[in-house]
């Protein structure tokens, strides 16, 4: 786990991206994995080759925790990956929006423990907004492709009638 900060706090020790560690690749799958395992119900996963849309949420939402203004350059493109990916699954909107909570909570709680007590809460706040407003959006998409398969399979039954 990552909650070791506490414990071995390092009053000189570098900051990085988030408090000591830098927001690169390796950290980014340690997080994933870390989600993987917290909440196994989570769709976008290794399993369902739908980790990379998951790793570039998890980083958009560090960015928006850490206060770094762009971090939504590239939201839309990332939440219509992960739709188009759920569709694919059958996974409905209301399956992702109770685990897309169950993993927000636990990756903004293994990051925020990163950083400074004073640091927390601030960062935790950011992170939530960022991740609400991509579920949100998820969401919305998801349901508008599921509208649109209703009506299609009514116009497919109209036209065969």
């Amino acid at each position: 786990m990552f909650a070791l900060y506490d414990i071995f706090v390092i009053p000189g020790a570098p900051q990085h991206d988030v408090g000591p560690i830098r927001l690169d690749d390796r950290f980014i799958a340690a997080l994933q994995e870390l989600v993987e395992n917290a909440v196994p119900s989570y769709a976008l996963t290794k399993r369902n080759g739908l980790a990379d849309v998951s790793m570039a949420l998890l980083r958009s939402a560090i960015r928006a925790g850490s206060g770094i203004a762009e971090w939504s350059a590239s939201l839309g493109t990332q939440t219509e990956a992960a739709c188009a990916g759920l569709a694919a699954l059958r996974i409905t909107p209301d399956e992702v929006r109770r685990c897309g909570f169950a993993v927000h909570g636990a990756a903004s709680q293994a990051v925020a423990w990163l950083l400074p007590p004073q640091q927390r809460q601030a960062f935790t706040a950011r992170w939530w907004s960022a991740w609400d407003a991509a579920f949100e959006q998820m969401h919305a998409s998801l349901r508008t492709r599921g509208q649109r398969l209703q009506a299609y399979r009514r116009q497919a039954k109209q036209s065969c009638a």
